[in-house]
């Protein structure tokens, strides 16, 4: 019989929601502060880089 442990699925659970939250919010920021100047033409969309996209193409 295989039993787990409650808490250490409760912990992990809780980092998923966190992380989740925390990359919803990214995003949302992310959109917000540049879909007014995209839409505008002010700024190329070379120029937009999200954190996680920084963190995967310099990061290394």
């Amino acid at each position: 019989m295989t039993f787990i442990e409650h808490q250490s699925f409760a912990d992990r659970w809780a980092r998923y929601e966190t992380k989740n939250d925390d990359l919803q919010a990214e995003a949302s920021n992310f959109v917000n502060a540049t879909y007014d100047d995209f839409a505008a033409g002010n700024i190329n969309s070379s120029d937009v880089i999200s954190a996680n996209t920084a963190m995967f193409e310099y990061g290394t």
